[in-house]
């Protein structure tokens, strides 16, 4: 038994995902303060893929879905159980590419069939599509 915990413990393991940085934007200073303190709780706790969300959410919710997108597939990385992350991906990704995000969004309410707003986010992307 000693054995085999040594032995886990020398498997190294693999390094958390970068922090999106809010780099070359042009934004007001103040949206760039809040992305900027998000950024950086980010990296203070590099494997809090709740911090990563916050991240994610301040960028979508100033519009920068593709950073959102990235910053929200961080948060997946570090936990995969989580379906808000995924969800939230897919939303954003909606915005830009229609299509892509729908598939994205089929894809959550498969993996996480009990998520119900991935599934009202389906519907109201369906409907609008006609």
């Amino acid at each position: 038994m000693g054995v085999l915990f040594i032995l886990s413990s020398c498997v190294p393991s693999t390094p958390p995902p970068p922090v999106i940085r809010p780099v070359d934007l042009e934004v007001d200073p103040l949206v760039q303060q809040v992305l900027e303190r998000e950024a950086n709780a980010a990296s203070e706790k590099p494997n809090d893929p709740e911090q990563r969300g916050r991240l994610a959410m301040a960028y979508e919710g100033n519009e920068f879905y593709e950073r959102a997108r990235q910053a929200y597939a961080n948060a997946e990385t570090l936990d995969p159980h989580d379906p808000l992350w995924p969800y939230r991906r897919a939303v954003c990704r909606t915005v830009d590419e229609p299509e892509a995000g729908l598939a994205d969004l089929r894809a959550v309410t498969e993996r996480f069939p009990r998520f119900a707003p991935a599934w009202y986010h389906l519907a109201r992307v369906l409907v609008e599509q006609g």
